[in-house]
């Protein structure tokens, strides 16, 4: 899981923790219904934790299980679900933020690929996985913050 945490001068007096799941954030308004709950639920040192968007883990999984069965199916795969998640960006963001994230999750769509071009080991497979909620957490914060309710996002780091 990612978290999004709401950026305030404020000292921490009352902390609460959000959790939104997949289905919470399947599509833009999925991603606008709770940014409307964070507005009205929480404040400003309240920490977010999120789930991949939609099915975006099952996409990952069905990329890597494609990878040893069919290569171009694999390719289709991958690209589907980078669609789908530009498609959130620009349906969510203003220009300077949906430009900077479209070309992060481009390089990291890059990225991918060519780890698919190696066998993929356990270590690998969990980074792997791990991108979905990276984007949701990424693109939380960005809408959060556009929406004059600065927040910033973060990855737990590994055990």
């Amino acid at each position: 899981m990612s978290t999004v945490q709401l950026v305030s001068p404020e000292p921490a007096e009352r902390r609460q923790l959000h959790k939104f799941g997949g289905s919470s954030l399947a599509d833009p308004d999925c991603y606008r219904r709770v940014t409307e709950i964070l507005r009205e639920y929480s404040g400003a040192q309240d920490l977010i934790v999120v789930s991949a968007a939609g099915k975006t883990t099952n996409r990952l999984i069905e990329w890597i299980e494609l990878l040893d069965r069919d290569g171009r199916l694999a390719h289709d795969a991958l690209m589907s679900l980078r669609q789908y998640q530009q498609e959130l960006i620009e349906s969510l963001l203003g220009d300077d933020s949906r430009r900077q994230l479209v070309d992060t999750l481009f390089s990291e769509f890059a990225g991918l690929a060519e780890l698919g071009e190696k066998p993929i080991d356990e270590a690998t497979r969990a980074y792997i996985l791990g991108h979905g909620e990276l984007w949701s957490a990424r693109l939380l914060a960005a809408l959060l913050t556009e929406l004059a309710m600065p927040a910033s996002s973060s990855i737990p780091a590994p055990s």
